[in-house]
């Protein structure tokens, strides 16, 4: 649910242009969210706001200082990743987690024992967690407990598809990102949009498989997205083109 909600949360926040459904949206998000008692929805959904109101202030920027502002923005964004880590324990006791985050930790460790195995070219999809294969049972004797996945996107991912895998996935990703932040500079709401959703599906990895079979199926939806709109006069000029052809094809009219 929390996958479909980031794409839901990411439109309303670039495309509305309603304030007060703007704030209504997220506020129901939010509640829907909290109802589900899921502390990484709750974390998404902030990262989200929090990201789409700092690239439009990036876009709003002239050109010149636009560079000043993503440096001090990654400062300040490292700034925070060390005093967030810093503040782990305090953090998982205030949202009622262990150090462990829930034994994700031990699932993580035992997840990276099985890819260094088999690293290149992984497990397969479906080789894992799903069946009773002799590397899920060493995974599950290691965590302690059954395990659905690896509750961590990039190392489900290489689990099943190996160190190529992620990289033929990352040849995939990386030029939609490019994409977008171009439209971005553009002043393009779509590239926004799409930033938005990598960013939340980025963020939702971290503790959920996120990059298999539905989010390969949502890159390609998203380049949809970054196509160059046609011109009406260039469509008006190759449909006046193609009747003349027509027309000449046909041949002289008979009297």
């Amino acid at each position: 649910m929390l996958e479909y909600l980031a794409f839901g949360i990411s439109a309303v926040v670039v495309f509305e242009k309603r304030a007060t459904v703007r704030r209504l949206a997220i506020a129901s998000t939010g509640l829907l969210i909290l109802a589900s008692h899921s502390s990484t929805g709750l974390a998404t959904m902030g990262v989200l706001v929090a990201f789409g109101w700092w690239i439009k202030r990036y876009g709003r920027r002239p050109v010149s200082r636009r560079a000043g502002y993503v440096l001090s923005s990654a400062v300040a964004t490292c700034v925070l990743l060390v005093l967030g880590i810093i503040s782990i324990p305090l953090l998982t006791e205030v949202v009622g987690k262990d150090a462990t985050f829930s034994g994700r930790t031990k699932i993580w460790s035992a997840s990276w024992w099985a890819i260094e195995r088999e690293p290149w070219h992984g497990y397969g999809l479906g080789g894992l967690f799903n069946s009773s294969t002799p590397i899920t049972e060493a995974i599950i004797e290691r965590v302690g407990f059954k395990v659905p996945h690896a509750h961590n996107g990039v190392l489900q991912l290489v689990l099943e598809l190996g160190v190529i895998g992620l990289v033929l996935f990352l040849i995939y990703l990386i030029p939609l990102m490019v994409r977008a932040w171009r439209l971005v500079g553009r002043g393009r709401p779509e590239g926004t949009w799409i930033l938005m959703v990598v960013v939340g599906q980025l963020f939702i990895s971290i503790s959920e498989p996120t990059y298999l079979l539905g989010f390969f199926s949502a890159i390609a939806l998203l380049y949809g997205a970054t196509a160059r709109p046609v011109p009406d006069h260039r469509l008006a000029v190759g449909a006046l083109q193609g009747t003349e052809q027509g027309v000449y094809a046909q041949g002289p009219t008979a009297p």
